[in-house]
């Protein structure tokens, strides 16, 4: 399975933490669900002192044109 790299640009409740962008490495086929889960997995392993699991739960996730919802595949 091939991989990508993802730049995350990281708003709002992230600023306090001075995080502006995450790069995670997905699968190709990822979906905005999966990326979520791991998104979450590497701020926990960052600090694991924030609570972010909720605030992934209410986040948006947009590209340049859209916001994405779950089920949107990166490609």
């Amino acid at each position: 399975m091939n991989n990508i790299t993802v730049k995350i640009k990281l708003y709002g409740y992230f600023k306090k933490y001075n995080m502006e962008y995450i790069f995670l490495l997905v699968p190709y086929d990822c979906n905005i669900k999966f990326l979520k889960k791991i998104l979450l997995k590497e701020l926990y392993s960052i600090n694991d002192s924030i609570n972010i699991e909720e605030t992934l739960n209410f986040s948006t996730f947009a590209n340049n044109d859209n916001i994405l919802n779950d089920d949107y595949i990166l490609l």
